[in-house]
Order: C-alpha cells, then structure tokens, then sequence
C-alpha cells in the first residue's frame, strides 16, 4: 500500500519468524490508521482493488524503465517487489553541466533537484554513494514528465 508503510509476506514459518524479529530491533510499527487501511483493503477486496492496483504500478515501471534505459551512461538494475528504480549515475561523476562538475552523487541530486525539477534520494542512505533512487508510485503522467526533463538534463551532463 504505497506511502502507508504497510505490507505483508506469507512464507516459512522459520523464515517469517526470522524476517519479524529483524524488522522488530529495525523498525517501528506502522499506525493504526495504515492498519485499518490495510485491514480493510484486504477484507473488502474481490481481488479488482489489488489487482488493479499492481497493474497500474507495473505499467508505470514499464515507462519507466523504458525512459531510464535511454538515459545515457546511467544504468538500471531491474525493479523486483518495490516500487522504486535505483540508479547506477557513477559515469556522471567527473563530468559538468553548464561547467559545473558533478563531484558525487549528493551534488548530482541537487542537480536534478534544481534543474530537472525531480526528487531523486542520494544512494549514500542506502550504503552506495554510486546510485539515487526513485519512485514510480506517482501519476503515471507525473512518472513521464519528471523522467523525461530527469533524462533531458542527464545527457546533458557531459
């Protein structure tokens, strides 16, 4: 359930047990709001509601990805259970916009901040200062736009 911080995994019972104390020492609990609406879906679902639902965001990974891969020098592992693409931009590092040179990834996210007017997060909140993550949990014209101006700029960088 996108932006309610809420989801569910079914599997061994070892497995689960082991995934449920992790998450326990690493997180907290969602709300009872995001509970109740997790609850509800689920309970009230014919099957239309989440069927529809994954639809929806696949096509958006779909034009996503398409756009991302046509990005030059940046590269793009496949999406697997998220909703969000992470980013390989190291050739990027090194190389200038409008003779700013792009030292890090934290510098090219600003870049794309101020320039393309998209919100990228720096890869160095996830252990690799190579990458930046983004989502397609938006309007599906959103995703278009804000990855069409996200390339525009990134090829520039040269």
């Amino acid at each position: 359930m996108t932006g309610w911080r809420i989801g569910y995994a079914y599997g061994p019972k070892e497995v689960i047990a082991a995934m449920e104390n992790l998450q326990g020492h690493t997180t907290s609990n969602p709300c009872s709001i995001s509970q109740y609406a997790a609850h509800c879906a689920l309970q009230n679902d014919d099957g239309n509601f989440i069927a529809g639902a994954n639809a929806v965001l696949e096509e958006r990974l779909q034009l996503a990805s398409r756009i991302v891969n046509s990005m030059k020098e940046i590269s793009c592992a496949p999406a697997e259970g998220a909703f969000d693409l992470f980013l390989n931009v190291e050739k990027k590092f090194g190389k200038a916009y409008r003779g700013r040179k792009v030292e890090n990834v934290g510098m090219l996210c600003e870049l794309i901040l101020s320039e393309a007017k998209v919100v990228v997060v720096s890869g160095d909140a996830f252990g690799d200062p190579t990458g930046v993550r983004l989502s397609y949990a938006i309007g599906t014209k959103q995703v278009e736009d804000s990855l069409l101006r996200m390339k525009q700029l990134c090829d520039a960088i040269i």
